[in-house]
Formats: C-alpha cells, sequence, structure tokens
C-alpha cells in the first residue's frame, strides 16, 4: 500500500468519525471518558506499532481497562471464548506523530466503552476522541466508527470487528 493511500484512508476515516454522533451532539459538553494522566496506567495490550487504523502511517498503541484483558485475550480466541467485554469496559488508543511513539509526539487519543443501553445496535460502544489535554473532539455513537469496527470482508477493520464475533474490536492483542 502506498504511502500516499494509506495517509489518504487515515484522512478519511479521521475526517470521517466526525461526521455523525448520538447525544450529546456538542462535544465540548461532553464529559471525558477517562482522564489522560490515568492512561499510563492502564494495561497495555498492544505496544506501539505502525501504520494504524486511526494514525496513518504513524504509530499507536491500545490499552485496557483493569479487569478486562483476560475477557480480551478470550475474545481473539478462535473460536471467541466470549461474546463481548465486559460492561464499563475501556479501550483506549494512544496516537502519536511518529511511527516508533516518541515521546512528545502524542497527537490525539480514541476510546470506546462499554455502556449497557448506550447504544444496543452498536454494542452499546460509546465512541470518543480526545485531545491530548483530555478536550473532547468527537463523541457519542459515532456513525463512521461504527461502520468500521462493524468489520467485514474490506476496511481497515477486516477479519475482526462485529463481523467476526470480536464485540467490535478491531485490533488483536
Amino acid at each position: 500500500m502506498t504511502r500516499s493511500l494509506v495517509f489518504g484512508l487515515a484522512l478519511a476515516l479521521a475526517l470521517g468519525c466526525s461526521s455523525e454522533s448520538k447525544a450529546p451532539q456538542d462535544s465540548d459538553a461532553a464529559a471525558p471518558l477517562f482522564a489522560p494522566e490515568d492512561v499510563a496506567s492502564l494495561p497495555l495490550v498492544r505496544a506501539c506499532r505502525a501504520p494504524g487504523e486511526h494514525s496513518g502511517l504513524d504509530g499507536f498503541t491500545v490499552r485496557i481497562s483493569q479487569g478486562a484483558e483476560a475477557p480480551l485475550a478470550e475474545l481473539f480466541e478462535d473460536p471467541p471464548g466470549v461474546a463481548a467485554l465486559p460492561a464499563g469496559a475501556l479501550v483506549v488508543k494512544e496516537l502519536f506523530a511518529s511511527p516508533d511513539c516518541a515521546p512528545g509526539t502524542l497527537t490525539r487519543y480514541t476510546a470506546m466503552r462499554k455502556e449497557p443501553g448506550f447504544a444496543p445496535e452498536s454494542g452499546d460502544w460509546h465512541w470518543q476522541e480526545l485531545s491530548p489535554e483530555g478536550r473532547v473532539l468527537i463523541d457519542g455513537a459515532v456513525a463512521a466508527c461504527i461502520d468500521c469496527h462493524r468489520g467485514g470482508a474490506s476496511g481497515s477493520c477486516a477479519g475482526f470487528g462485529e463481523a467476526a464475533g470480536r464485540d467490535w474490536f478491531c485490533t488483536a492483542p
């Protein structure tokens, strides 16, 4: 895949994620799903790699809330050992402006938290994007995020996501 194609895909995904969301519509009114200063205490389930679905050619890591590591591992057994991550599970991707996730290059966070009753049509996941300082940029049941995390035969979540029985989770540990 060429660098420009990957960059274009990443840009399309980034722009697409801001297109539609469930209340609150005003992301400035939304409370962050997590505090950026607490991210380092979350278990790391995917060390730095590049390219990434949200980061283009740059690096990203994946962290998950305490206690959700074992269900996540079971979710990626073949066949999946659990149907879903537990209520309250929080997944945070740290996105960097360098392919090696160099300190000082954090550009933003993307997150999803399992909230029973929030959006049953998309696995009850609440989607959010935050600035490095914790300002909510995108919030809700975001159509572009849901479309990608659904999975299927094409796109960046191919082979994973809901279509593969992975509870809308795209990045294998």
